[in-house]
C-alpha cells in the first residue's frame, strides 16, 4: 500500500516542533537509524479528552512486531521498532477515535486518533 495513509496534514507548534493527528486507522512508514542495531521511533501523544476513565488502546504494527499501548496520560510517549531495512511501515489503529467539536472543543469535526510528534515535518 502507499507509504502513508489515515494522516491529517502537519501543525507547527509555539516551540517550533510538529504535530500531525492520525485518522482511527494510518500508516507510517518511519526512517530506520544507522548503527548497528537499527530501530525506528515513533513519538506520539493521546488527548483524548476521556483519557483517564476511557479504555484508550492505541495499536502499532509492523510485520514483525505488535506493541499495544493504553495511555492514561496525555504525556509524549515512545515506541520503538527493529529495523531490517532503511525504513519501516507502521500501521496504527486507534479505539475509540473522537471528534473535538463532540467535546464543546470548537468546530473542529475532524475524526481524530493520536498526534504524531516530530522535530520536522518531513517524515
Amino acid at each position: 500500500g502507499p507509504a502513508k495513509a489515515g494522516l491529517y496534514s502537519w501543525e507547527r507548534q509555539s516551540d517550533g516542533s510538529y504535530l500531525r493527528w492520525t485518522m482511527p486507522k494510518a500508516r507510517v512508514t518511519l526512517p530506520c537509524t544507522r548503527e548497528l542495531t537499527k530501530s525506528a521511533v515513533l513519538r506520539f501523544r493521546a488527548l483524548h479528552p476521556d483519557i483517564r476513565s476511557s479504555s484508550l488502546r492505541i495499536v502499532f504494527l509492523t510485520s514483525g512486531e505488535r506493541h499495544v499501548r493504553e495511555p492514561r496520560r496525555s504525556d509524549p510517549f515512545e515506541v520503538r521498532f527493529q529495523c531490517i531495512g532503511d525504513s519501516i511501515p507502521v500501521e496504527i489503529e486507534v479505539s475509540p477515535a473522537w471528534i473535538p467539536r463532540e467535546f464543546g472543543l470548537g468546530n473542529d469535526s475532524r475524526v481524530l486518533g493520536v498526534q504524531l510528534i516530530s522535530d520536522t515535518a518531513q517524515n
